[in-house]
């Protein structure tokens, strides 16, 4: 019998929030290692670039517009290759195990 936190009936809302920041396109959530505050920052602003260099309409409002794209797949995904490289993780300790700790 399952308790109450493993079970998959816990609130519907938590549970679309966690497969858009998991990235439910495959990424495994152990791959997330950006903390959830860095990750909506990092939306919200790469949002704003995107737009912004849209509207420059020349080469460097094209770079603005690619940096924010990064910044949004940042935001989603919850994973930065920067931090990989630098074997960097600000999200919260088990925070990118969580559907692991659930098997245990």
């Amino acid at each position: 019998m399952q308790s109450a936190a493993n079970s998959p009936a816990r609130d519907p809302n938590q549970a679309v929030a966690h497969r858009v920041f998991a990235g439910a396109s495959g990424r495994s959530d152990g791959d997330i290692n950006v903390g959830d505050a860095e990750r909506a920052i990092s939306a919200v602003l790469g949002g704003t670039l995107v737009l912004l260099g849209l509207r420059r309409r020349s080469l460097g409002g094209a770079a603005m517009a690619l940096a924010g794209g990064d910044l949004i797949y940042r935001g989603v995904r919850g994973h930065c290759h920067l931090y990989q490289a630098l074997g960097l993780n600000t999200a919260a300790a088990g925070q990118g195990r969580q559907a692991g700790s659930a098997a245990t």
